[in-house]
């Protein structure tokens, strides 16, 4: 019991560490008008998305990320 136990707490813990070390990225549109945004990160296709004028989109590019593009 003690053991399964131990294993419970130190993957909570992991788990907590690892979002910890997340990193997100906000892309806010504070233009007048709606505009059109792009992402690509390493190893993944373009993706993109239209914002509202006040809108966001949030992007979790995660712990490891090295490199990146957004434009809009």
């Amino acid at each position: 019991m003690a053991k399964v136990q131990l294993v419970a707490m130190v993957l909570s813990l992991l788990a907590m560490s690892s979002c910890v070390y997340a990193t997100k990225i906000n892309v806010r549109n504070q233009c007048p008008f709606v505009v059109s945004a792009c992402d690509e990160a390493k190893g993944s296709g373009v993706t993109c998305y239209a914002l509202q004028v006040g809108g966001s989109r949030l992007k979790d590019v995660g712990a490891s990320w090295v490199a990146g593009l957004i434009w809009g």
